[in-house]
């Protein structure tokens, strides 16, 4: 069974040792910049704790420890995760909600195209 999404938390400082929230088991984790909302990390995980200490944000291979040494605010970003039963399944939820992402996306494109029109 796939438990909901937790509230977003700002990212700890690993430099005054806060620890990250996140299942010791399988499930899915999301990172963002909390200025403008983009996606900086999403993907599922065998385990959520350590995917999340090991992770890289945005394309830059510029782990957030390093963005905290930087002098770049850590409270730039948040987190949630969602704790799933087995790997299999954190894969699927996240492969449906790139899904939807995916839609979603295309649509807004669309609509952006027509002029902004609604009608």
């Amino acid at each position: 069974m796939v438990s909901p999404w937790t509230n977003w938390k700002s990212l700890p400082d690993p430099t005054a040792g806060e620890p990250i929230e996140a299942p010791i088991g399988p499930g899915l984790y999301e990172v963002r910049r909390t200025s403008n909302g983009e996606l900086a990390a999403f993907g599922p995980a065998e385990n959520v704790a350590q995917a999340m200490a090991a992770l890289r944000l945005n394309a830059q291979q510029i782990s957030w420890l390093s963005i905290v040494r930087s002098r770049q605010p850590p409270d730039d970003y948040e987190y949630r995760t969602r704790a799933t039963a087995t790997k299999g399944e954190a894969k699927t939820v996240a492969d449906s909600l790139r899904g939807r992402r995916n839609v979603y996306w295309r649509r807004r494109a669309g609509w952006r195209a027509a002029g902004g029109n609604a009608a």
